[in-house]
């Protein structure tokens, strides 16, 4: 008999409750995965501003490599930038608004898209009127602000009615547009948002506001209340349920000041001062010379493919000195890999040492006469005749050497001690004349 094989069912709502926490666990996730790319990037920044410093003190700060190096350090902080204001929403949580809720949250940024904090935020009307109804928010350490306002159902003719959308617009649950301020700690207007927005119960409404680089100042006809304490003149402002930021509300819109005063009486005109006379230009110098251009080596010498050429170009790496010049770690960042940067470096340095010019060979030393152990007056014919050490003696030849001592054997015994000093052994004692022999000469006698 068969067996029944029974399907396993799985609730809807354990496959909701896994997709919900899967959902929820995504932001987080793509949190940490930002946060280590924009520490690699920052990273790299700081490498890419150290080899700028450094070429910049040997090549100077307008040249074609330095240049094209800030050009890539700007677009890596740009990048950098951008990652930082991703991270803030990937581990920013979305609020959810119920049917009886409307949400507004966002973000306060400086003209640098950096959060700035301790910032009031608040809702008024065209007309630039606080709704105190809609309550108020303060931006924390990331600029990161949340405005929340709930409906309660409450009769109208209660001593202190619930904030509504209907105190807003008057009915319903749609309210008309109104736009957001942004206050410093003085109550100043900061920032006034030119966007409008309809507040709507069960919406979650969104804004990111970059201030500009000065003060922006309100409408005429617009208040400016302070967060602080409460306005004596007025009944006592209470923070509407729901509202996150200081505990300090903004007060009620201050009294019209009185009227202009009479204007000053006007003082008669001074005559204007003598201005001295300006001063004359210096006149202009010619501009020094300036001293020729190194020359560089073109990168077509190395034995290198035209995909490894066109890298070291877009790298800034122009001709082969620029190659030793740049580290390393850059030079294989350029190229794709460390083994072939070190290659690279191998064939310029061989490339530029086998250009070098050798430098020239020390002096030879020479051995004086002394050495020979001649005495004074043949020492004198030898330097007469131009023969001024050892070396010298075997230059001149035999021939020449016997014209100028006077005698051939003499000239031969010389040459002889002279190979024997350059060699290494010792002269003999000092002979006078030109080493002739004094005895007397004998002549055979013929036989008869």
């Amino acid at each position: 008999m068969a067996s029944r094989t029974e399907t396993k069912r799985i609730p809807f709502n354990t496959i909701s409750q896994a997709l919900d926490q899967s959902i929820a666990g995504a932001d987080p996730a793509r949190a940490v995965g930002l946060q280590d790319l924009h520490r690699v990037r920052a990273a790299k920044t700081t490498g890419m501003e150290r080899e700028q410093a450094r070429l910049s003190q040997k090549l100077g700060a307008r040249d074609p490599r330095v240049l094209a190096l800030n050009q890539r350090i700007e677009s890596n902080r740009s990048f950098v930038r951008d990652l930082s204001i991703e991270i803030d929403h990937a581990r920013t949580e979305a609020p959810v608004a119920d049917e009886n809720t409307w949400i507004v949250h966002g973000f306060v940024r400086d003209k640098d898209l950096t959060g700035v904090p301790n910032l009031t935020v608040a809702i008024y009307d065209e007309k630039g009127t606080w709704i105190q109804a809609l309550g108020f928010a303060c931006t924390d350490a990331r600029g990161y602000f949340k405005l929340s306002f709930s409906r309660t159902d409450k009769t109208e003719d209660s001593e202190k009615p619930t904030v509504s959308i209907a105190a807003v617009a008057g009915t319903a649950t749609r309210g008309p547009e109104v736009f957001i301020h942004v206050l410093d700690k003085t109550g100043t207007h900061i920032c006034i948002d030119k966007r409008p927005l309809t507040p709507q119960l069960g919406n979650v409404d969104y804004r990111e506001i970059i201030l500009g680089n000065g003060t922006c100042r309100p409408p005429e006809d617009a208040t400016a209340p302070k967060p602080g304490p409460q306005d004596p003149a007025g009944p006592v402002v209470t923070r509407p349920p729901h509202v996150e930021g200081l505990v300090t509300p903004p007060a009620r819109p201050a009294p019209t000041p009185p009227g202009p005063r009479p204007p000053a009486p006007t003082p008669a005109p001074q005559p204007p001062a003598p201005q001295p006379p300006a001063p004359q230009p210096p006149a202009p110098q010619p501009p020094a010379p300036q001293p020729p251009a190194p020359v560089r080596t073109p990168l077509n010498k190395l034995d290198i493919d035209e995909t490894t050429r066109k890298l070291l170009m877009e790298g800034g790496i122009r001709d082969i000195e620029g190659v030793l010049e740049a580290e390393p770690e850059n030079l294989a960042t350029i190229v794709g890999s460390k083994d072939m940067a070190k290659k690279l470096i191998q064939m310029a340095r061989q490339l530029l040492g086998s250009t070098a010019t050798a430098p020239p060979p020390p002096p030879k030393v020479r051995t004086d006469l002394a050495a020979l152990g001649v005495d004074a007056p043949l020492r004198k014919k030898l330097e007469d005749g131009g023969v001024r050490d050892v070396e010298a003696m075997l230059e001149v030849g035999p021939a020449k050497l016997a014209q100028i001592v006077g005698d051939r054997a003499a000239a031969a015994k010389l040459t002889e001690t002279a190979r024997n000093v350059l060699a290494g052994t010792p002269a003999p004692a000092p002979t006078s004349g030109v080493g002739r022999p004094t005895g007397k000469k004998t002549t055979s006698k013929k036989p008869k």
